[in-house]
């Protein structure tokens, strides 16, 4: 069943459609887990040994760019979408369900 289904048919009343629901949220937090893992501590250390500081900087400025252009308030807002998430379908970020 498809994640948008299961939503739909948990809206509609049906409670077995939770479990897919939960699957599929400790899912994504396993994967974005793993993601943030592998940048922090192969990816980003492994970008500051090669390449040169003039185009490492220009990758930070991009980045901070970026940042600026979703605004101050996107990392809080996703923060709070999952803190919602994790109460609703009695998770969390370990993967608990």
């Amino acid at each position: 069943m498809r994640v948008d289904d299961a939503i739909e048919k948990y809206a509609s009343g049906d409670s077995a459609a939770k479990v897919t629901i939960s699957a599929t949220i400790k899912g994504a937090i396993d994967l974005y887990t793993d993601h943030i893992w592998r940048e922090d501590y192969l990816l980003f250390p492994m970008t500051e040994k090669v390449l040169p500081k003039p185009e490492l900087e220009g990758v930070t400025r991009n980045f901070n760019e970026v940042e600026t252009r979703f605004g101050p308030d996107f990392h809080d807002k996703y923060e709070r979408i999952v803190e919602k998430l994790e109460k609703s379908f009695n998770t969390n970020r370990k993967g608990g369900v």
